[in-house]
């Protein structure tokens, strides 16, 4: 009990080390749960390219997630809504959830890489390939700092 007090806390931690930009993205989505990024723009007034990019950026270091999508009123199509990641356990599962997909699919890449293909189709995929190493070096990382941080 006292180690997920203890990680909680280092999570919270994490989080309040954020740059100023992420930071007050993150506290909206944690105000307004369930929120669009269409619904952050109204609600601060940045402008959307400020938005997306740090939604983005949340939901790849997996402090935010996808909760669902609602329709936007003007353009009548699906819009993504948000909501905080609230626990470490919760944030430790997205990343090995993420970690056993890419490594899912760097399998199947490199099984299909050696089949009799093409040399512009091998390049393609050992580009993904190299691309889904990187993606798998950078959430060992992310998983490291939490563990050093708890």
């Amino acid at each position: 009990m006292e180690s997920i007090i203890n990680r909680n806390a280092a999570y919270l931690a994490i989080i309040s080390e954020l740059a100023e930009k992420r930071q007050y993205i993150f506290n909206v989505i944690e105000l307004y749960p369930n929120v669009t990024s269409k619904d952050i723009e109204k609600l601060t007034f940045l402008r959307p390219n400020q938005i997306t990019s740090r939604v983005s950026e949340l939901k790849n270091l997996f402090f935010i997630k996808e909760s669902g999508s609602r329709e936007n009123h003007y353009s009548k199509r699906g819009n993504t809504t948000y909501r905080i990641v609230e626990s470490m356990e919760e944030r430790i599962d997205l990343i090995n959830a993420a970690f056993v997909s890419l490594r899912d699919e760097k399998s199947s890449l490199e099984m299909d890489y050696h089949l009799n293909i093409s040399n512009y189709t091998r390049e393609s995929i050992d580009k993904k390939i190299k691309k889904i190493k990187r993606q798998l070096k950078s959430l060992g990382k992310i998983l490291n700092t939490i563990q050093q941080v708890a």
